[in-house]
């Protein structure tokens, strides 16, 4: 089996898979997660490579990332690998036909705000998720309470003939499915590459000397920037080995005292 990496569509994500099939980049395939199917695309290829190697990465989604797991969950983990991969090929009709169904969301987007508005729910249409065989519709939303959506999705199961799953989402989500650029003028890395929005804090700020200017440290879903997390444990190992401020130092030329570390120039 090739482990290869793919982007899928409808999730808006990349996964890291096993395959049987002979695919390339750019090849568009079905890929079942073992709990549904989706239309993704293959974004790289590592043939012959060990596991271990292929897996060494932990900006992408990956069923082999165990982060304290504990051994009930690395089992769980480890039988839903068995179950996702990519299972087909698809062929131009298939895609032509996928592709159809994906537009018609646009047109579903817009006939879902008014039943949601007729039910008068207090809430924020996101996005809408389809699987490939078009017989499930997601309905991602961002709301401060609770909302009771019961007869709306009734509404909605009736209109579309389709099974309806509404599912709420925290603004990181919200902007990692809308997608942008950050302030440094990329593409937003949860967006680009991260699986999930970094843990950050004030702390890695001050530890990396910069500025506590909440408003140039957050990122476009308002909190701390995750490329905070990118170089601090650098600057936490050289901050234990090199001098600290105030310290008093001995030299040829008399004693002296330390009054700024420079991290970058060591």
């Amino acid at each position: 089996m090739d482990r290869i990496q793919i982007y899928i569509f409808q999730k808006r994500e990349k996964q890291k898979v096993w395959t049987n099939l002979n695919l390339h980049v750019k090849d568009f395939v079905i890929y079942d997660d073992g709990e549904d199917k989706f239309v993704a695309v293959v974004e790289k290829t590592y043939k012959d490579l060990p596991k271990e190697d292929v897996n060494n990465n932990f900006k992408l989604k990956d069923f082999n990332q165990n982060e304290k797991d504990n051994n009930k969950e690395k089992h769980q983990k480890n039988k839903q690998e068995k179950k996702a991969e990519c299972i087909q090929k698809l062929d131009k009709k298939q895609l032509d036909n996928y592709l159809k169904n994906q537009l018609k969301l646009s047109k579903n987007f817009k006939e879902i705000l008014e039943v949601i508005k007729k039910h008068k729910l207090d809430l924020k249409l996101v996005d809408l998720e389809s699987n490939y065989l078009n017989n499930k519709l997601k309905i991602f939303y961002t709301s401060d309470d609770r909302v009771d959506f019961r007869e709306c999705v009734k509404d909605l199961a009736k209109k579309f003939k389709t099974r309806i799953e509404m599912v709420q989402i925290s603004e990181a989500e919200e902007i990692m499915r809308e997608g942008g650029f950050g302030k440094c003028g990329r593409q937003l890395c949860c967006v680009s590459f991260l699986a999930k929005p970094l843990s950050t804090s004030i702390k890695m700020a001050k530890n990396q000397d910069l500025s506590i200017i909440i408003d140039k440290l957050s990122g476009k879903c308002g909190k701390l920037m995750c490329c905070l997390q990118y170089e601090n444990d650098v600057y936490t190992e050289k901050r234990e080995i090199l001098p600290k401020e105030g310290e008093i130092f001995r030299t040829k030329e008399g004693e002296g005292e330390v009054v700024y570390v420079d991290i970058l120039s060591e």
